[in-house]
Order: C-alpha cells, then sequence, then structure tokens
C-alpha cells in the first residue's frame, strides 16, 4: 500500500511575514486618505477664509494664493499614499509579492492620478 505525497506549506520566513505585515499597511493607508482628506479639507477653507475667498470661487479669483493653496492641500491628501506606495515597495522586497503589487499600483494610481485630473480640471476654470 502506498500513501499519498501532502506537501506542507514550508513556514514563513521572518522577513516574509514582515514583508506581508507592510503589504497589508501598504492597502490600509486608503484608510487612511479619509483621514487625511478632512484634514486637508480643513486647511483648505480655513486658509481660503483668512483672504475673504471660498473654494467654489475660480482660480482666476483666487489667484496665486488659490494655486498655493491648492498645492499644499494636494500634498496633505497625499502623504498616506506616498507612505503606502513606500511600503508598498518594501513589501514586495520582502517577499511579499502579491500584496506588495497592490499597494504599489493602487496607491500609485492615486497618487500621480489625483493631481493630474484636480490640476486640468482647475486649468479649465
Amino acid at each position: 500500500m502506498s500513501v499519498p505525497v501532502v506537501s506542507a506549506p514550508r513556514p514563513m520566513t521572518a522577513d516574509e511575514e514582515r514583508g506581508r505585515r507592510l503589504g497589508t499597511w501598504s492597502l490600509l493607508m486608503l484608510v487612511m486618505l479619509v483621514l487625511s482628506a478632512i484634514l486637508a479639507a480643513v486647511f483648505g477653507m480655513f486658509m481660503l477664509g483668512r483672504r475673504d475667498l471660498e473654494g467654489s470661487e475660480p482660480m482666476s479669483v483666487q489667484g496665486a494664493y488659490g494655486w498655493m493653496v491648492w498645492a499644499v492641500s494636494t500634498a496633505i491628501l497625499l502623504v498616506p499614499m506616498a507612505i503606502g506606495l513606500v511600503l508598498g515597495f518594501k513589501a514586495r522586497r520582502l517577499g511579499a509579492k502579491r500584496l506588495g503589487l497592490a499597494g504599489i499600483l493602487i496607491d500609485g494610481v492615486i497618487l500621480v492620478g489625483y493631481p493630474l485630473v484636480s490640476f486640468i480640471s482647475l486649468l479649465g476654470q
């Protein structure tokens, strides 16, 4: 009688476990995006309010000050995405290929796409 061969999964190394944790944190930066969006909106409203401006006014009215507020607000908004991108690369290097790649792609698309789309939209004002 023969015994079927069943391969047992090999235990994860410390680096692979750390990579998996970093990959998970990379994806959790999407949740932090909500917090940074609230912070960026409050900052933008406060700074524009100091000059009696509103966010709904066109950039031609807000001028250079409006562009500065937009740039700083966008930077505040995208801090978690930059952190998530770095964590995704580290996770991939440590062996969490799929989680790292997911974090890199999702965080990278938001990090590049949001400012690009927002800037193009503001140019039309």
